[in-house]
């Protein structure tokens, strides 16, 4: 589906969480349900570029309620994997997340948490240092883990944001 930026959508959600129908409005039935609305913002869709110029299929963020979720970020400039060693990676990946954070109107001090995967498990240290230059005056919750790339590329992040809307 191609949804520009600047649309929004309704979707509904039950109590527990699970994810329902996409809506263009909240019934009386499923107010009356116990079920919420929330208007979602998806950011960058079609903009994301994978190996080869292709169009990546989802949203570079999306946002509802003062949250903002950003897909994950590898080392990536017009499509291609760059930079040498885990110091580089790191910083051009945790940059490509934070210009999505910004772009979307947050900061680095809105981030509550930050995934990180490391493709070796010897580069953590490493990966720390570069870390901290970004998130040193606000450090988020994190959680880092060693896995497999989809992509040739040593470090791939992701963040969860929050501001009061």
């Amino acid at each position: 589906m191609n949804v520009p930026e600047d649309v929004s959508f309704k979707e509904v959600f039950d109590p527990l969480g699970t994810r329902g129908l996409q809506v263009f409005h909240a019934t009386p039935e499923i107010l009356k349900a116990g079920k919420i609305t929330m208007t979602i913002k998806r950011h960058g869709v079609g903009e994301g570029k994978g190996n080869g110029q292709k169009a990546l299929p989802f949203a570079k963020a999306t946002e509802a309620d003062g949250w903002l979720y950003v897909s994950g970020q590898t080392p990536m400039r017009d499509g291609e994997v760059v930079g040498n060693g885990i110091v580089e990676q790191s910083r051009i990946a945790i940059e490509n997340m934070l210009k999505i954070v910004e772009d979307a109107g947050y900061t680095a001090a809105d981030i509550m948490r930050i995934g990180v995967w490391l493709d070796d498990a010897r580069d953590f240290w490493s990966f720390n240092g570069v870390f901290e230059e970004y998130f040193s005056e606000n450090p988020p919750a994190r959680a880092c883990v060693q896995s497999s790339m989809v992509v040739d590329c040593k470090v791939e992040v992701d963040c969860i944001a929050f501001r009061k809307a």
